[in-house]
C-alpha cells in the first residue's frame, strides 16, 4: 500500500496515522471493502534492544468492535522473535486498559511532570554552571553517561557510542544552552544537571531531562534539585510557561526532586510490555 493510495481512499488525518505506520518494521492491517479499519506495526529500537515497540490505530468509526484486539494477538503470533512488545500509554487510559486486559505487565512508570517555571531565591553557587559555558562534547558525554544508568536495570542501551550517535544531533541543535544547568566538580566535570530542550512544536512547554551522572553521587538529590530549580528560575525570569521533565519513577533522585516541587502537573505514564 503507497502514500498515493492512503491518500486516495482515505480521509487525510486517518491516512496520515497509516503513513506513519508504514514506516515501520512491518505492519498487519485489518481491512474491509478495500478499507483500513485497523493497523499494528512494531519496530526494534537500535539503542533498547530487550523489546519491540508496538503501535495500534483503530479508525474512529470502527472502534469498540474488537479490532484493535485482534491485530493485536495476530502481531504476537508473527512477531520475528521472542523479544515482548512494549507500549506506552497514559494510565487509566483505553488504551492502558487494552493492553492489561491481554496480560500486559508495566515495567516502568513516568510521574506527571509538567512543573510551572517560578522564580527561585538561590544562593550563588561556584559549582553552578549554564550549558553556555561548556562544551558540547562535555554535555554530551554527561547526558549519555546519565542516560545510559538510568535506563540498565530496566532498558539498557545497546553502545555508549549508539547513544552518542543518536544524542548529540539533538544536543547541538535543541538544548537551549541558556536554561540548562549543571553542577560541576573543581575540573569542571558535570556532576548533576538539567538539560532544557527548545520544544519541536510551538506553544508546548520547553522539554526537560535531569539527573546525575552517577547512581551514586553523594548529595545527588540536592545536587539535581539544585540544577533543576535553576533552571525553573531562568526559564520564568525569560517568561516561559513551564518545563516538562522526562522521568522515571525508578529515578532515585530526580523522583524525590519532583516530590518537592510545587506547580507539578500532567499524566502518569505507564510503559507495558506484553509476551
Amino acid at each position: 500500500m503507497t502514500p498515493d493510495e492512503l491518500r486516495g481512499r482515505h480521509d487525510l488525518t486517518w491516512a496520515r496515522h497509516l503513513r506513519d505506520h508504514l514506516r515501520s518494521q512491518a505492519a498487519i492491517v485489518a481491512e474491509a471493502d478495500s478499507e483500513v479499519l485497523g493497523i499494528v506495526s512494531w519496530r526494534e529500537s537500535s539503542l533498547h534492544q530487550s523489546r519491540l515497540w508496538l503501535t495500534v490505530d483503530v479508525h474512529p468509526h470502527h472502534r469498540r468492535e474488537g479490532i484493535a484486539s485482534a491485530l493485536i494477538a495476530q502481531a504476537l503470533r508473527l512477531r520475528p522473535s521472542d523479544r515482548p512488545f512494549a507500549v506506552k500509554a497514559a494510565a487509566g487510559s483505553v488504551t492502558a486498559a487494552l493492553f492489561e486486559s491481554m496480560g500486559a505487565r508495566p515495567y516502568q512508570s513516568c510521574p506527571p511532570a509538567i512543573v510551572v517555571a517560578q522564580r527561585s531565591a538561590l544562593a550563588a553557587r561556584p559549582d553552578m554552571e549554564l550549558g553556555s559555558t561548556l562544551r558540547i562534547d562535555t554535555l554530551v558525554d554527561a547526558f549519555v553517561d546519565m542516560y545510559e544508568w538510568v535506563h540498565q536495570p530496566w532498558s539498557p542501551i545497546s553502545s555508549r557510542q549508539r547513544a552518542r550517535e543518536i544524542f548529540e544531533p539533538d544536543l547541538a541543535t535543541s538544548l537551549d544552552l541558556a536554561l540548562s544547568s549543571f553542577v560541576v566538580d573543581e575540573d569542571r566535570k558535570i556532576l548533576a544537571g538539567a538539560w532544557v530542550f527548545r520544544p519541536e512544536t510551538s506553544g508546548k512547554p520547553l522539554e526537560g531531562v535531569a539527573e546525575s551522572t552517577t547512581p551514586t553521587l553523594v548529595q545527588g538529590v540536592s545536587l539535581v534539585d539544585a540544577a533543576v530549580r535553576n533552571s525553573l528560575s531562568l526559564a520564568a525570569m525569560r517568561g516561559e510557561r513551564a518545563i516538562q521533565f522526562d522521568c522515571h519513577d525508578s529515578d532515585p533522585h530526580m523522583r524525590e526532586v519532583m516530590g518537592g516541587l510545587s506547580g507539578v502537573s500532567g499524566t502518569q505514564t505507564l510503559l507495558f510490555e506484553l509476551d
